[in-house]
């Protein structure tokens, strides 16, 4: 119970801040959520996150270390939440967001309609008759090396016009990475006291033993 007030208290006190940076910077944005309950759910997934990086083998030395290992979470928690929220309150007002999900809409319908690929591509080759081109290339390819980068499959595609929306999809998700969040101050939104404690129940709920 100690461990959910505390969490809740942080969440709304980082969400604050963060959304104070966030008006300065974007003054034409709206930061105001529907459910607040989300920020403590995002604090207790960073916290867990932070405690697997912590206990993982290449933390065994550094672990030796009580110092090392407070100011790790601490961090921890303050760098993932910033990436986070920074996905889900900014980037997610953007048109680049809004485009990309028309996009994502369009072809998800073509898995309800397995004709509309091709009425399509009738349609984009029309179009292209009027280019005054003799070698004009119908084909799109696929970003592979920026798939793999960020861990995405290539998309099956049926035509051409599925592959031009497909690689439009890639565009605004290259767009998103381009961006870079911005850091929650360097603040106490946890006391050592309260770390400690965190990964002492941790420990007891996964069986570990206290180092």
């Amino acid at each position: 119970m100690k461990i959910n007030l505390i969490t809740q208290r942080a969440a709304f006190e980082m969400f604050r801040d963060w959304t104070k940076i966030a008006k300065e910077r974007y003054p034409a944005m709206d930061f105001t959520i529907v459910d607040e309950t989300v920020l403590v759910n995002d604090t207790k997934e960073s916290m867990s996150d932070a405690l697997i990086s912590l206990f993982s083998e290449k933390h065994d030395e550094d672990r030796q270390s009580r110092g090392w290992c407070i100011g790790f979470v601490k961090g921890f928690i303050r760098g993932n939440l910033s990436v986070g929220w920074f996905h889900e309150y900014y980037q997610k007002q953007s048109d680049n967001y809004k485009n990309f999900i028309a996009v994502k809409s369009i072809i998800e319908y073509f898995k309800v309609d397995s004709d509309l690929g091709w009425r399509l591509d009738a349609i984009y080759r029309e179009f292209f008759k009027s280019i005054n081109l003799e070698n004009i290339e119908l084909r799109t390819k696929v970003d592979v090396d920026f798939l793999k980068k960020y861990d995405l499959k290539a998309p099956f595609q049926k035509g051409i016009v599925e592959q031009v929306l497909n690689n439009m999809l890639t565009m605004f998700i290259r767009n998103n990475a381009k961006e870079t969040s911005f850091e929650l101050p360097d603040k106490e939104y946890f006391s050592d006291e309260e770390i400690l404690l965190i990964i002492e129940k941790y420990c007891k709920d996964t069986g570990l033993l206290q180092e």
